[in-house]
């Protein structure tokens, strides 16, 4: 199989198009076309280990970039690598064009200028795939088509129906449309129509969705909505995705040690318990320092401090009673001694014992 690559489509262009590219090609035993400013990819190649690999490189003087109106760059720059890379697929020099470049820009040169559009179709969309449990989901449409059509959704579900079956291997692949919530009367009336229309053709079609049923229960192998609404699902997939590792970096524990909604502060390492009674001590544990105050916090940070709060009362109050430890009265801040001073007094959350803070 020859596939086309276009070597100026990434914003670090062209080094990480060229480095797919020739990995693609040494995993895959594919047939690459390299196709972009030669003066700029033939350095880059270079630095490559191609031995025994098939990478040849066609120019092209021009690039659209991604700051650039997609339809008049389109129309304006011919000698493009967007054109000259369909142009070998539409006349049979290659079997597929690949590019990281600008998505307006990439539907502009297929439609109006290269490939075109297959008989019969209202309007090209763009689908990705997710892995999941090892399974294949597919959605569509996810940035190509901002204002759909119920039409356009019809055909949308339909052409990705066909691509589950055909390509995944998907047997009979359920179809749903996103909404904001199950029920048949939820979605807008955008929804509402498409519904009503994909339910007319042979397809599994399942109703609505949510987004719940695209990664985490599998309820639906294709999932259709508009450009608009699958360009900010993905895009809030891939912020999410940052955000807990972001939080597993800050708090330093591993993922099985992290509950659904827990925050870095609690990953934190716990005080070590003191060694006569390891189960009814007080002390200003890190949440207590936080709650007191922060001369609280530094002073605690000092080693033999751990049981003592600035003001010199013992956190260690010794047990009595049924085995209870000792409620200790409110005590003042030292660091907050004049008027409106905060007073830590103990409470209980999440079964732990930490400063509250309330007006003195």
């Amino acid at each position: 199989m020859r596939i086309v690559v276009d070597a100026m489509g990434s914003d670090n262009r062209p080094t990480p198009d060229v480095a797919g590219a020739v990995m693609a090609a040494r995993e895959y035993g594919l047939d690459i076309v390299l196709v972009g400013d030669e003066r700029v990819i033939a350095p880059t190649l270079a630095a490559e280990d191609t031995a025994g690999l098939k990478v040849d490189v066609v120019h092209a003087p021009e690039a659209i970039l991604m700051n650039e109106h997609p339809t008049e760059a389109a129309r304006a720059k011919k000698n493009s690598s967007m054109h000259v890379g369909m142009n070998l697929v539409k006349e049979g020099a290659a079997d597929g064009f690949v590019s990281a470049g600008n998505t307006g820009g990439l539907l502009a040169v297929a439609t109006l200028h290269t490939l075109r559009r297959i008989p019969g179709v209202m309007r090209p969309a763009l689908t990705v795939t997710f892995h999941v449990h090892g399974q294949y989901i597919l959605l569509c449409d996810i940035g190509a088509n901002v204002d759909c059509k119920p039409e356009w959704l019809q055909q949308f579900a339909l052409m990705t129906a066909l691509y589950a079956e055909r390509v995944l291997k998907i047997a009979n692949p359920r179809v749903g449309l996103l909404a904001n919530g199950e029920e048949d009367t939820k979605g807008n009336e955008l929804i509402k129509k498409a519904a009503e229309l994909i339910r007319q053709t042979h397809l599994n079609f399942i109703g609505n969705v949510e987004p719940k049923e695209v990664l985490v229960t599998h309820q639906a192998d294709v999932v259709i909505q508009d450009g608009f609404v699958g360009n900010i699902l993905i895009k809030t997939y891939g912020a999410t995705a940052e955000l807990i590792l972001n939080l597993m970096r800050e708090g330093g524990a591993p993922v099985a040690a992290r509950r659904p909604g827990a925050t870095s502060r609690q990953a934190r390492p716990a005080q070590p318990a003191a060694p006569d009674r390891p189960d009814g001590v007080w002390r200003c544990d890190a949440a207590g320092r936080q709650r007191c105050c922060n001369q609280c916090a530094r002073a605690h940070q000092r080693p033999g401090d751990q049981e003592r709060h600035p003001s010199g009362a013992r956190r260690d109050q010794r047990r009595r009673g049924r085995g209870r430890p000792r409620r200790h009265r409110a005590l003042r801040c030292p660091a907050r001694t004049r008027r409106g001073t905060r007073v830590a007094e103990p409470r209980r959350l999440s079964g732990r014992r930490v400063f509250n803070l309330i007006p003195g």
